[in-house]
C-alpha cells in the first residue's frame, strides 16, 4: 500500500563446490581442483521511481512507495494466482565470479607437505538480472 514500508530479501542459492577426482602426477599426490561461483560485491535494487540503493544479498531490503503503482505494467501478482495488477518494476542485479582451488601433497625431499592456493579468480563472471513486479494500491477508505 502506498505509505507503507515493504520488506523485502533474496533467497542466494548455497555455495556449491565440484571437485575433480584425485589424481597423482608429477610429484604431486592426490591432486585436486576444485571450483565454485561467488557472490561479487553489494547487490543493487532498482525500485522503478527513481531510487537505487545497494545492500549485502544477506540483509532485508525495506523500501516505502508514496505512489501506487497504476499506470505501471500489468504484470503484478493478484488474487486467485492472475498476473495482471500494475506494478512497480523492482530489479535486482547480482554480479557472480568464477574461482578455482588447487590442493595437493608434494614431497620436498624430506618429507610430504600439503599445498592449497586457497580460493583464486579465474577472471570470468556473469550477472543475473531479477524482475520483481510489486503492486502498490493506494487505499480510499478505512481498512478493518
Amino acid at each position: 500500500m502506498v505509505g507503507v514500508e515493504n520488506r523485502l530479501w533474496l533467497e542466494m542459492p548455497q555455495i556449491q563446490e565440484e571437485c575433480s577426482p584425485s589424481i597423482d602426477d608429477d610429484g604431486r599426490k592426490g591432486y585436486v581442483r576444485c571450483t565454485r561461483w561467488e557472490l561479487d560485491g553489494d547487490v543493487p535494487w532498482d525500485w522503478d521511481d527513481g531510487s537505487t540503493e545497494s545492500r549485502s544479498a544477506y540483509d532485508e531490503v525495506f523500501h516505502t512507495y508514496y505512489t501506487s503503482s497504476w499506470g505501471k505494467p500489468a504484470n503484478g501478482p493478484g488474487l486467485d494466482g492472475r498476473n495482471d495488477l500494475p506494478a512497480y518494476q523492482v530489479t535486482v542485479t547480482s554480479r557472480w565470479r568464477f574461482l578455482f582451488r588447487d590442493t595437493w601433497w608434494e614431497w620436498d625431499g624430506s618429507a610430504w607437505v600439503f599445498r592449497d592456493t586457497g580460493w583464486l579468480p579465474t577472471g570470468h563472471t556473469c550477472e543475473s538480472i531479477v524482475l520483481e513486479p510489486l503492486p502498490v494500491i493506494e487505499v480510499q477508505g478505512i481498512i478493518e
